[in-house]
């Protein structure tokens, strides 16, 4: 698989995607991080996320802004979205959801941040999340936002104790009855980096995948060519993975993950150059 004509034949026209965008922005001022949460459907995890870190947020001396991007055919959570959250509406056509589309145009549409936390819209944090990874984050450019690359995995009867607020978010851990630890080895779902990674090149890769995994771990191994990425071990951090029906395709995933092993395949060098392409497309909009 030729990466380099994929990337030539499937860049995506910021420009042109940003022309048919509804955005609605809470504020305007620089913030120190910037809080990217890509969705299509899942309207049911608006709230709970949302609220949970409005709750994070209250614990950390920075500004924060939460930016929800969606990608559908019509604007499911446009009216869900808290006053103080951020929108983004991409409208889908007869394309299939693009992630990859959701987080690039987030960056290119929300406030200027120093650091950007890429989420995904299923994941539940606890009130110490922004303490605890500004800890871990000491010495590094980035790192995985959730201990030993595992998330815990909520069943489908504790999530909806969770949606019903029948629990408090704070008593989770692992081996409450209901959330069990996934084997170690996730390389997304939730990545923190410095914003001059961002203009060094590293950015969701242009030609776009669909909500698996594989674009984060694209993006994961850019973040390792360029900076400093660790793991946030100490303090644990411990990130809830709210349980939904799979809504991936066995073919469209099998297409991805050939893409993910083409680009583990190449060398260094040619890893780089592919990176640079990207940066050099994506910096002609985010520059301006």
């Amino acid at each position: 698989m030729n990466l380099f004509q994929e990337f030539e034949e499937r860049k995506i026209d910021y420009d042109k995607v940003w022309r048919t965008c509804r955005n609605k922005s809470t504020n305007h001022e620089k913030v120190d991080v910037s809080i990217i949460i890509p969705v299509h459907g899942r309207t049911q995890f608006n709230h709970i996320i949302s609220d949970a870190f409005a709750e994070a947020i209250k614990n950390i001396d920075k500004k924060v802004s939460l930016t929800i991007v969606e990608h559908s055919k019509e604007p499911e959570h446009e009216s869900l979205c808290r006053d103080w959250v951020n929108y983004i509406w991409i409208p889908q056509g007869e394309d299939r959801f693009n992630k990859c589309l959701c987080f690039n145009m987030g960056v290119l549409l929300s406030v200027m941040a120093d650091y950007y936390l890429f989420h995904d819209g299923d994941i539940l944090v606890q009130e110490s999340f922004f303490i605890d990874l500004m800890k871990n984050m000491e010495g590094y450019d980035a790192v995985q936002s959730f201990a030993r690359q595992r998330l815990i995995h909520c069943e489908p009867f504790i999530t909806n104790q969770i949606l019903n607020k029948e629990i408090e978010i704070e008593k989770l851990q692992i081996g409450y009855p209901g959330c069990k630890a996934a084997q170690p080895g996730a390389e997304g779902g939730s990545i923190f980096c410095k914003k001059e990674l961002i203009e060094q090149g590293c950015i969701f890769p242009d030609w776009g995948f669909d909500e698996y995994s594989v674009e984060d771990s694209f993006f994961f191994r850019s973040l390792q060519l360029i900076g400093k990425v660790g793991f946030c071990n100490d303090p644990e951090i411990n990130l809830f993975h709210l349980w939904h029906s799979p809504s991936f395709s066995r073919q469209t995933k099998k297409c991805d993950w050939d893409r993910y092993y083409a680009f583990m395949a190449m060398n260094e060098e040619g890893k780089r150059h592919l990176i640079k392409l990207q940066s050099e497309h994506f910096n002609k909009y985010y520059a301006s």
